[in-house]
């Protein structure tokens, strides 16, 4: 067992290459509910654009909260597919333990399709657990325009319907810094929230670092 998982890891490696990918980044997004979204990540990768295989750390929050989110990932990256699995932990909320996978159907110059899929376990401070699991068909189109139809289902809780989109309006020549129309649509089927709808919309200015 142990030669065969030396044997993953060399091949995983023979494949990304020998070159080192580090970045630090971040986000500001107005929220709709109110305040900004920030969102900050530092990450380091094994290989090159391509293909690669790495991981990070990161924190997010509302600038309305108190109480930011705290994680750590890991990623593999095999052309434009991945798969990944992250830790997610709100001190005195919640943690959450989630892993997904992105595969690519379109790519062109102007237009981007890819399927998504994920599965998470969170428990709470108060020792409530559940299971969050669905996925997400996303188009993008270099201009910036987005739209995605993806649906999650939580057991005895429902399974909820989410249209999203946006439309970019204005940006800086550097790709950093965007204005953007949003609005989503949602439906919940079953469980005690059976037949709400939610609807959205939004202006907003984002800026990314």
């Amino acid at each position: 067992m142990a030669l065969t998982r030396t044997s993953m890891i060399i091949a995983i490696v023979a494949i990304c290459g020998t070159s080192t990918l580090g970045q630090l980044s971040g986000s500001i997004t107005p929220d709709m509910a109110g305040g900004n979204n920030v969102n900050i990540m530092a990450s380091k990768f094994l290989g090159n654009p391509n293909h690669n295989i790495g991981g990070g750390v990161f924190a997010a929050g509302n600038t309305r909260s108190n109480t930011p989110s705290l994680g750590a990932f890991g990623t593999l990256n095999l052309k434009d597919h991945s798969l990944g699995v992250s830790k997610t932990i709100t001190p005195g909320v919640s943690d959450t333990f989630s892993q997904n996978a992105r595969l690519n159907i379109l790519k062109t110059p102007d237009h981007r399709v890819d399927a998504n899929v994920f599965n998470s376990h969170t428990r709470l401070n108060n020792g409530f657990a559940f299971d969050k699991r669905g996925g997400s068909l996303d188009y993008t189109h270099r201009a910036g325009h987005g739209l995605s139809l993806g649906a999650s289902h939580i057991p005895k809780f429902g399974t909820t319907a989410e249209l999203t989109g946006k439309a970019n309006l204005w940006r800086s020549p550097s790709g950093l810094s965007t204005f953007d129309l949003t609005g989503s649509a949602s439906r919940t089927f079953g469980g005690p929230m059976a037949g709400r709808n939610n609807f959205g919309a939004g202006l907003g200015f984002s800026h990314r670092f």
